[in-house]
């Protein structure tokens, strides 16, 4: 391979080719100097250096791309033109030279293309990936505060409910030789613990149900506040009938 001439190396003739074909920035006003360059190009064998040819489309950005592809294989071929306007000796073999310089670079634009679409793809991947993971990190941090709350709330209700039982027990042990007076203060104060119970469990769900969802409040289930009523209230009734003595005849 004959060494370039002007002191240009294989890869200099090649980027300047390409980049004044593509119109970078600095290089447009180099447009005289095509057709020498290209000259050396085609006649040196260096039309060939694909390595060059690559990294020179790889550094373009999309514009320039275009300008490129428009150059050698746009409907009005500048590149066509160029052949005849450099000097080149019209043979066979130049001209294959010039048909294999265009296909190097139609290659490279395609390779190109190719990385850049699926760098693009790779990103969105990857940022859906990294919402995706934030999403599960919120997710996680959301149960575990969710799951000690709830914990601590049932552990309250354990603690409130095992309390009441022996305070119910102890008080019932007084009605082992049963009168209506020890009836009475038993159903009495059974039917206190039971709104009072029934009262703390719901304050408690209450206060779950906003932490776990904020959006929504808690229903109240009035059906079963009217039999707990009912049923309080006929405790209360009888349990005050009894503790008076109240004859049911």
């Amino acid at each position: 391979m004959t060494e370039p001439s002007e002191n240009l190396s294989a890869e200099e003739i090649i980027s300047t080719t390409v980049k004044i074909m593509g119109g970078s920035e600095g290089f447009k006003e180099k447009q005289e100097q095509l057709p020498s360059i290209f000259k050396q190009l085609i006649e040196g064998d260096y039309y060939k250096e694909y390595q060059y040819i690559t990294e020179s489309i790889f550094n373009f950005n999309d514009e320039e791309s275009e300008k490129l592809k428009q150059y050698i294989f746009g409907d009005d071929s500048e590149y066509i033109k160029l052949g005849y306007n450099s000097d080149i000796a019209h043979t066979e073999e130049n001209e294959n030279r010039k048909s294999k310089f265009a296909r190097h670079v139609k290659l490279a634009l395609a390779q190109r293309t190719f990385i850049l679409e699926n760098a693009k793809n790779a990103n969105k991947v990857a940022e859906q990936a990294k919402r995706l993971a934030d999403d599960a990190e919120k997710v996680k941090g959301r149960i575990y505060s969710e799951f000690i709350v709830i914990l601590g709330i049932f552990t309250a209700i354990t603690f409130s409910l095992s309390g009441s039982v022996q305070a119910l027990s102890d008080m019932f042990k007084n009605v082992a030789n049963p009168t209506n007076v020890n009836l009475g203060y038993a159903l009495i104060v059974g039917a206190v613990y039971l709104i009072v119970i029934y009262l703390l469990v719901l304050v408690l769900f209450v206060g779950m149900r906003k932490i776990i969802s904020n959006d929504n409040e808690y229903k109240i289930s009035w059906w079963l506040v009217g039999v707990i009523g009912i049923a309080v209230g006929i405790m209360i009734v009888v349990g005050y009938s009894l503790y008076k003595n109240f004859n049911f005849k």
